[in-house]
């Protein structure tokens, strides 16, 4: 029964390891529930363990019950459930449940992920977009962790797209983190998407949930797509899972002065595809994809992203002007004294003009770019 997987989830020390083995060994949830202490202790149980099955889990059981049945919407899905994604269910370490709002069918759809940085370049942002909306539009759910950045674009992307998208949370379903990504949440579930979670309802933002949130991703995806990760990004943990998973792993190139770019080089250079357009991907998963009248894609139809930003017009100020034909990709002061051979004070004055007028704007805490209208 439900409530009794619910009872040994919600026991202390009780990892989805120790539960599994605890099923496994009594042959089910309720007989290990109903088992005595030193059955438990036979199935290799330890003291802590044993210990915390007289706290409250019973009650923690029963009120997540109460919310699953308070919305047709809110599901719970253990292991053994039909409903549980299969290629989830073959990793190495799978939940032993999941907290669902949505669609649980749509979990074993044909998806890709797809991370990045929290802090994308604008072209970060638009590919994100742009790979998402066109591989939604090919029969493609996307899988992100609603995270900022490139995880947003991705589920926007997915959103304007036929198809559904899929959100991994590093917290509790009742506890939507980043708060502003709420709306979008909302408009994730009413797009025939889902909200997914191994964790307790109300668990709130913890670091160490979010790389066990990105094994998640990695498990129910055909294959993983890195749009932009600097060096020791997380989406970094989800490629690497992905791979020790058997499943593919793409890489978007960009500048070499991009800092961004540093993770997908590094992916590329270990052995990930290299990725120009969303042919390249659709080619490598299409046959997991259900067939359809529609005419398949050409590489022809799918050319590299166009820029959809607007550029301001370039200054009038001869040093001004040299700074910003330069900005076509983040730069640093340090970057631009270096191309510019200028005084580091008249390139930083001219810097600082340039970012009050608007000509400018700061891609992070270091780095510059052309601002846009």
């Amino acid at each position: 029964m439900l409530i009794d997987w619910l009872t040994l989830y919600y026991t202390k020390h009780i990892g989805a390891k120790r539960l599994m083995q605890l099923v496994a060994h009594f042959d089910s949830a309720t007989l290990a529930v109903n088992a005595s202490n030193s059955d438990w202790r036979k199935a290799g149980m330890t003291d802590q363990v044993i210990a915390a099955r007289a706290d409250s889990s019973r009650k923690k059981a029963e009120s997540a019950l109460l919310w699953m049945e308070s919305d047709p919407l809110n599901h719970i899905i253990v292991v053994t459930d039909e409903r549980y994604p299969e290629l989830l269910r073959i990793c190495d370490d799978p939940p032993a449940l999941l907290f669902v709002r949505g669609n649980p069918d749509i979990l074993s759809n044909p998806q890709l992920g797809i991370v990045g940085t929290r802090h994308p370049t604008k072209e970060g942002e638009q590919n994100a977009y742009h790979f998402a909306k066109q591989l939604g539009e090919y029969g493609l759910t996307i899988t992100s962790g609603l995270a900022m950045g490139i995880d947003q674009f991705a589920h926007d992307g997915t959103l304007a797209s036929p198809s559904p998208t899929i959100a991994v949370l590093g917290t509790g379903l009742n506890e939507i983190y980043p708060k502003q990504h709420r709306p979008l949440a909302e408009k994730i579930v009413a797009h025939n998407g889902a909200l997914v979670s191994e964790f307790p309802l109300h668990t709130p933002p913890i670091p160490n949930n979010f790389p066990k949130r990105n094994r998640i991703i990695a498990g129910l995806s055909l294959g993983v797509l890195v749009v932009e990760a600097a060096d020791q990004s997380g989406s970094l943990i989800t490629a690497r899972l992905a791979n020790e998973s058997n499943r593919e792993v793409f890489a978007i190139p960009s500048s070499i002065h991009n800092p961004q770019s540093k993770g997908c080089h590094r992916l590329i250079r270990e052995g990930a595809k290299l990725v120009e357009s969303t042919f390249d991907i659709f080619s490598e998963l299409k046959h997991w994809l259900p067939k359809t009248n529609a005419s398949e894609p050409q590489p022809t139809a799918l050319t590299p992203l166009q820029p959809v930003r607007k550029i301001v017009p370039a200054p009038t100020d001869p040093i001004e002007r040299q700074i910003f034909e330069l900005l076509t990709e983040p730069l640093t002061i340090d970057d631009i004294v270096v191309r510019t051979q200028l005084d580091t004070h008249i390139a930083t004055q001219a810097i600082m003009m340039m970012e009050l007028e608007g000509t400018i704007v700061r891609q992070d805490s270091q780095h510059f770019i052309q601002g846009t209208v």
